[in-house]
């Protein structure tokens, strides 16, 4: 079984955003809004940083305690940074703790369309439903990104989707769809799952359900994209458990999809940047798009 890595796709796109960036008059701006102090947001946000600070661009971390005011406080941290000429991306970083998934994304639609950099707003939402050019989430971009390194053509090819999050699996499953796959979209609801990952020759797991799918959920040709993580006891668990696999490939827990969600990220980020230094009046598609037009 073969584990896929992205070291050296990271590396190159690493190299294409530092192109883009010299375009722009500074460098672009990140703030990253969290609200309570959960430890897996804490371990992202580090990430980002990170490579923040790898390209030299700035970044800030707006930390609002868990309250019976963190709706409101949200909200104004959001209109500031929406005004501030200075910021040219804005994540809240999810969940926002104490607020409800309808709360959360009513404040992802409050930010500003040239700074939504996660590409979650209703507006980008719809756009990739429609086929019509615009950002794609961060780590639907990784995802598919990765296929075309790894020379997968998705034409004709049966996929599964477990997960159908607004931040993964639906956008995913839509352009997907566009491109000739046939895909199938499991979720919470679907009865047994494993019966259709097992007629599948590429799955993509992204639930945040520890181990859902296992030994014997996947035909032995599959390829499985394992993209959904959570902590127990302070370790890393992914939706598929591993132990007695016998596929294809499937990626590595922290060294696929993680770093190309952050490497995407950044490509937004500098993509709204160059496009409201250059008054453009519509967020046009990534160029990198195009690959995925065959």
């Amino acid at each position: 079984m073969e584990i896929i890595k992205s070291d050296e796709i990271v590396l190159s796109l690493e190299r294409s955003i530092k192109d883009l960036a010299s375009q722009l008059d500074r460098p672009p701006s990140l703030g990253i809004i969290q609200v309570g102090s959960d430890s897996a947001s804490l371990r992202y946000i580090q990430k980002k940083k990170e490579s923040c600070q790898k390209m030299g661009f700035s970044f800030n971390h707006i930390q609002i305690e868990k309250s019976q005011t963190s709706k409101d406080q949200v909200c104004d941290a959001v209109k500031n940074l929406n005004e501030d000429e200075g910021v040219d991306g804005i994540v809240l970083q999810l969940p926002l703790e104490g607020l409800s998934r309808a709360e959360s994304y009513s404040l992802v639609n409050q930010i500003a369309l040239f700074k939504d950099v996660d590409a979650l707003s209703q507006t980008h939402q719809q756009a990739i439903a429609k086929g019509q050019p615009g950002l794609w989430p961060c780590t639907v971009f990784g995802i598919l990104y990765l296929m075309d390194q790894l020379k997968i053509s998705v034409a004709g090819l049966d996929i599964v989707v477990v997960g159908n999050s607004p931040v993964v699996g639906a956008p995913l499953a839509q352009i997907l769809t566009q491109k000739k796959a046939n895909v199938v979209s499991c979720d919470r609801d679907t009865k047994d799952t494993p019966s259709w990952t097992r007629k599948a020759d590429v799955v993509i797991v992204a639930t945040g359900h520890p181990h859902l799918l296992k030994e014997g959920d996947f035909k032995s040709s599959a390829i499985v994209i394992d993209v959904g993580t959570s902590f127990q006891n302070d370790n890393l668990v992914t939706d598929v458990n591993r132990q007695g696999l016998d596929i294809k490939a499937i990626t590595s827990p922290t060294g696929s999809v993680g770093p190309l969600t952050v490497v995407f990220l950044l490509r937004n980020l500098v993509l709204c940047a160059l496009a409201r230094q250059n008054g453009e009046s519509v967020i046009k598609e990534d160029p990198l798009q195009n690959l995925f037009l065959k």
